[in-house]
Formats: structure tokens, sequence, C-alpha cells
């Protein structure tokens, strides 16, 4: 993972903080690394720029998780506190992003569909090896292209909201232009946004990993063919091979010019 300051802090400034960080951003700290947290911890650290920088990387409960694990007796106890509770709170949401997975892929199975995660619970779990230690915010789901309308109905009869900023189609126009690249006129990517307003949890279906203008598009079918599988809460669940998790990941972060 590579971390880069945000732009507001000089390199001088955050030079401790940032090293504390590096450290901390990882499922497993070795033992030199270990010590040498102790020793940073030592140092004036500027808490405040710390815990804006964690936020910033998104990688707020591997700094709790180690802090806590390698040496909770350096951190002031009101950081410490401030840190369970976020590590709370994302653990809270975690839970109820999985959870909510886990009842979709039930659902769509009962109804034919298949689904493919990716990102969300799936990468926490099979990344990180915990699906608490990686701050995700919503879920994002791959299905065929074929699926459109009938996975876009089943969510509107869950309760589902679509949020998706586009010009205004009848069904018919809008069953011909799923069929060409002209849908990429009308949706900013190859997805529809829904939101459940109760659960206020957030779902992206995809058709498509990456818009068809962009110059290496990614073969969306051939991720179909290539699966792993991972256990969530029980349910084996459909993942993406190795190699295809990191195009996806690269290709999604680029189109949406954000970090992976």
């Amino acid at each position: 993972m590579l971390l880069k300051s945000p732009r507001w802090f000089s390199s001088v400034e955050i030079q401790h903080e940032l090293e504390v960080l590096l450290i901390c951003a990882n499922t497993q700290v070795n033992p030199e690394n270990r010590q040498r947290l102790k020793t940073l911890l030592q140092e004036n650290i500027d808490w405040v720029k710390l815990i804006e920088m964690a936020n910033y990387h998104k990688v707020m409960p591997l700094l709790y998780s180690n802090l806590n694990g390698i040496c909770p007796e350096a951190v002031p106890k009101p950081i410490l506190t401030k840190l369970r509770l976020e590590f709370q709170f994302n653990t809270r949401k975690s839970l109820l992003l999985s959870g909510e997975l886990v009842r979709l892929l039930n659902l769509f199975e009962t109804q034919g569909i298949p689904l493919l995660p990716f990102k969300g619970p799936v990468l926490a779990a099979a990344a990180y090896g915990n699906l608490l230690l990686r701050q995700f915010s919503d879920l994002d789901i791959l299905i065929h292209t074929s699926d459109i309308e009938r996975s876009k109905a089943l969510f509107l009869s869950e309760g589902y909201q679509m949020k998706i900023e586009r010009v205004e189609l009848t069904p018919e126009q809008e069953k011909v232009f799923l069929r060409s690249d002209q849908i990429y006129q009308f949706v900013r990517e190859a997805a529809y946004p829904f939101l459940h307003p109760k659960k206020e949890i957030l779902v992206e279906l995809h058709w498509g990993i990456m818009p068809q203008y962009f110059s290496f598009p990614i073969d969306d079918q051939g991720l179909w063919e290539n699966l792993d599988s991972l256990v969530i809460a029980g349910r084996t669940i459909p993942n993406l091979s190795p190699e295809n998790a990191v195009l996806a990941i690269i290709g999604h972060g680029t189109k949406d010019r954000t970090g992976c």
C-alpha cells in the first residue's frame, strides 16, 4: 500500500507521524517494526495529524488495531479512546454491509441471477484476512448484462432506490441503450447505484468494470471464467481471482481517479 500525505502537510512536519502510519498500515508487524513503533511513540507525536492522515488513507482500523495490540500504554488515553470508538463504528458498518451482501446473494440466487461481488467485504476478507481491518462504505456487485432489468426490479422491490444522474429514458429506450455503447452518454459508468434509505446502505450494481471509451477496457465476461471463493458469515461467496482482482481494483480506481 503506497501512502502519501495530504498536500496540506509538509514532509518535515509529518516525518514521525508518517512513519508510524506506514508501520501500522499492515495486517502483521514484524518484531523490528514493532520496536521501531515503540521508539517513535516516545517522540512528540502530533496525534491530530496522524488521525487525519489515517482517515485520508482509510487505514484507521489498522492504526487502532496495531497501536492497541503493540503499545497501548504509549498512546494518550483520550486518543486511544477516540481510535477505539472509530474502530467500533467501522466494525458495525462492516458487519452491516457484509450481512447485506450475504442476504442479497441468497436472494438473487433464488431468482437464478448470479452475482459477483468485488471490493468491499470480499477484498477485506481476501487481502486483509479480517473484515474489520479494512474501511469500506458500500457494496460493489457485478452482474451479467442480460440480468440488468431483472436485477434492477429486484432491488426496487427490496426497498432500494436508484440514485443516478442521467437523461430520463422510457423503459423501451433504456433497453436499447443498455445494449449499446451509447449507454455511456447517459450514465457515468456501467453501473446503477442503489440506496436503501432505511438501512443507509449503498450498492453499486455493475455490468462492467470499465467504460468502453477507456483505452484499456477490461474483459468483463472473462472475469466470470476464472473465479476464486471465500467464506463470509458461513456463506461461500464467489470472488475474483487475485490477478483479476488487481486489474479490477486498479481500473476502478483509475476511472474514479482515486487510490486503490
